[in-house]
């Protein structure tokens, strides 16, 4: 039976110990005291207390938190004067003490020399006579170690029952330990992540979820000129915003981050000027345990370096082709003169040489007039929005067209044109459909077809261009909407175009609220499906 002295005093030295780690004392005093204690209590010679970690491939391994010093040699005990108040590290498990961390059971040996599980001791190491392991078991499992060596007599199952009440106290400080360091870290983590966040030139804000905003960073205070001091109050998301841009982040941008998590798009601030501040955004939904938005957070970086560039050089294609259209309409128009004898009759072959240049006069007008398109779309405001009927806009380009299939003995055809209206630019719209229909046949053998569908589906307006020529290959179909990208087939077959209609017939669609998709299959044919909100659809723009 135990001394009841001895109980006592044991269980005062734990009181006292819990006591300093509630105080927030250092934690190397703690637990040097613990040791203390199990040292006293056993009458051991020396020993450790440590905490089992996991390295990054997820090997256990032991870092002490007090250890007794039994360095034998003066370069050992410098290396334990600045080591072991970080902590001394062990990863060699092939050793008694890792026999205890690989099994999680107490390991007890009063013949270590004989103990196949101990891995021998250094020369010169203090003798080792006896030794006792018990692990620590918090609430992720085994948390640490105590090892103890060299009590006279050797270790027994009575002695650690005694031990139960210090072995649990120190569990559980262990535990406690490895909490607030983790509670520290994370807090250091979001410390420096603020820091970096505060201090980024991004614009970096939350709101919560009646769309108030709580907070924005230092960048971002700048960039729509708040002071430091000036209090948000009851601002509402959008109110640092041009009317266009706090509509697209209420009605879509929110939204959509609600729906599906994030969204990504661009959009405008307001400097203390009243200058827009075009930005590239991301909105993200912030969700509590239930599922419920907590708050939703946006970044917005400043992009108006990048307008401005795109600005200049829309600029400067936009006067290089005004300049080069003037003298190719004058070649075009005198080509012309030419080829109805108006100058004189020509010989058969300058009628092929006229023919030449006239065509390939044409094919640079209709380059220029794409690069002028593309030009005028990155512009705002792109002239007035009306109600289009897509009906009339199909029948007059497939009327402007018959020529070109006739030519070629293709069947262009509407299959069905529901009545249909949408919001929009006239002139981007006949666009649309030109371009799509002027690919089909283009890229359709002689004898083949080329059908155009109109309907409505909801709130929704679907014209879909279906052709059966030579398809396009699986791989490249995801760069066909790139500018001046052409399909590998194409150039081989040396089909003349661009690779700008696509393009534009993309920007144009999704400056009008809509989506354009398309569906191939080299040697039998493509489908171009362009869907836009119907002129009475809700949440149709006003202003593409």
């Amino acid at each position: 039976m135990p001394d009841a002295s001895r109980s006592n005093e044991l269980l005062e030295s734990i009181t006292a110990l819990q006591r300093a780690f509630i105080r927030h004392d250092q934690p190397a005093e703690v637990f040097d005291g613990l040791l203390a204690t199990f040292l006293d209590a056993t009458g051991s010679e020396y020993g450790f207390i440590g905490e089992v970690l996991r390295d990054a491939q997820g090997a256990p391994y032991l870092k002490t938190h007090a250890i007794t010093n039994i360095a034998w040699t003066d370069d050992l005990r410098a290396w334990f004067d600045r080591e072991a108040p970080q902590g001394l590290e062990f990863r060699n498990l092939e050793t008694l003490f890792g026999a205890a961390i690989t099994s999680g059971e107490i390991v007890v040996t009063n013949t270590p020399e004989d103990d196949d599980r101990a891995g021998g001791i250094p020369e010169g190491h203090p003798p080792l006579n006896s030794f006792l392991a018990m692990p620590l078991h918090g609430s992720s499992g085994m948390v640490g170690l105590v090892g103890l060596a060299n009590r006279p007599g050797g270790y027994h199952s009575l002695l650690i029952a005694e031990l139960e009440p210090l072995l649990t106290t120190t569990s559980v400080l262990v535990d406690a330990h490895r909490n607030d360091r983790a509670e520290a870290e994370a807090q250091e983590e979001l410390r420096r992540s603020a820091e970096i966040l505060d201090n980024t030139p991004d614009f970096v804000g939350w709101a919560d979820a009646q769309g108030q905003i709580v907070h924005i960073n230092h960048g971002g205070r700048k960039m729509v000129g708040l002071g430091e001091s000036v209090d948000l109050g009851s601002r509402l998301v959008g109110t640092l915003a041009p009317d266009w841009a706090a509509k697209l982040i209420r009605e879509e941008a929110i939204p959509s981050a609600i729906a599906d998590g994030v969204w990504t798009g661009e959009s405008a601030y307001l400097d203390p000027t009243g200058r827009e501040i075009p930005v590239s955004q991301v909105v993200i939904a912030h969700r509590d345990e239930r599922g419920d938005v907590r708050y939703v957070s946006t970044i917005a970086r400043d992009i108006s370096e990048r307008f401005e560039l795109d600005r200049m050089k829309d600029d400067f294609v936009s006067m290089v082709s005004h300049e080069l259209r003037t003298p190719l309409t004058s070649i075009v128009g005198y080509t012309e003169v030419l080829a109805d004898n108006d100058a004189g009759e020509l010989s058969e072959a300058q009628e092929g040489i006229v023919e030449t240049i006239g065509r390939n006069a044409e094919r640079l007008l209709s380059l220029i007039d794409d690069l002028l398109a593309l030009s005028s779309l990155g512009q705002r405001d792109g002239g007035p929005s009306e109600r289009i009927d897509l009906v009339e806009v199909v029948g007059e380009q497939i009327d402007a067209l018959r020529p070109v299939a006739d030519s070629k003995q293709i069947d262009l055809r509407a299959e069905s044109t529901d009545p249909t209206e949408v919001q929009g630019r006239l002139d981007q719209l006949e666009r649309v459909v030109a371009n799509l229909l002027s690919n089909a046949l283009k890229f359709t053998p002689r004898g083949g077809r080329v059908t155009i569908d109109l309907r409505t589906d909801g709130d929704l307006v679907e014209l879909t261009v279906t052709d059966t020529g030579i398809g396009i290959p699986a791989d490249e179909q995801a760069n066909l909407f790139e500018r001046f990208h052409r399909a590998s087939n194409a150039q081989r077959d040396a089909i003349q175009g661009s690779g700008l209609g696509l393009a534009i017939s993309r920007e144009i669609v999704e400056a009008h609220g809509g989506s354009i998709e398309l569906v191939s299959e080299v040697g039998s044919g493509t489908a171009v499906a362009v869907r836009l909100p119907a002129a009475s659809a809700p949440e149709h723009r006003e202003t593409p």
